[in-house]
């Protein structure tokens, strides 16, 4: 039996379906907090990096690889649809009195910004998480990113 047919959902219970597919089983101001860790959208370089994991450097965590995925690389038009819906949605669900929590990098996060205020959805707070073994700058051409935003 599907979800939709059941038409009972459980508390705390991880349901792995689509976002916006799980959404339509709420109903409205019914969800206190929302945690999302939507996609980047990063799997746009042109060629595959790969870190030598045979060299040992202090800080860059365990053995990597940049890879493009589909599922990572959307149009601008794509994820901002994809992301006004979502959003939309999330404003829905949520009561008056909830929050919403949204992981994000400097590629995306700005989206959700201008999305939440033109929502309507108020921003209280920016959190900085500091992430101490950050992803490498293997083209040296650009700053390391050291934090990611929600």
């Amino acid at each position: 039996m599907t979800l939709k047919e059941n038409k009972e959902l459980k508390l705390n219970t991880i349901n792995n379906i689509d976002c916006l597919e799980g959404y339509k089983l709420l109903e409205d101001n019914s969800i206190d907090l929302i945690i999302a860790d939507p996609p980047y959208n990063l799997s746009k370089s042109s060629t595959h990096w790969k870190w030598n994991n045979e060299v040992k450097n202090i800080g860059f965590g365990g053995k990597w690889n940049i890879t493009n995925e589909d599922w990572d690389d959307i149009s601008f038009d794509d994820y901002w649809k994809f992301s006004t819906s979502w959003i939309l949605e999330s404003k829905r669900v949520l009561k008056p009195t909830g929050s919403i929590w949204v992981f994000g990098t400097y590629h995306n996060i700005g989206i959700f910004n201008v999305l939440f205020q033109t929502t309507g959805i108020e921003i209280i707070n920016e959190i900085i998480w500091y992430k101490r073994n950050a992803f490498p700058n293997l083209s040296n051409r650009r700053f390391t990113a050291s934090h990611e935003d929600f």
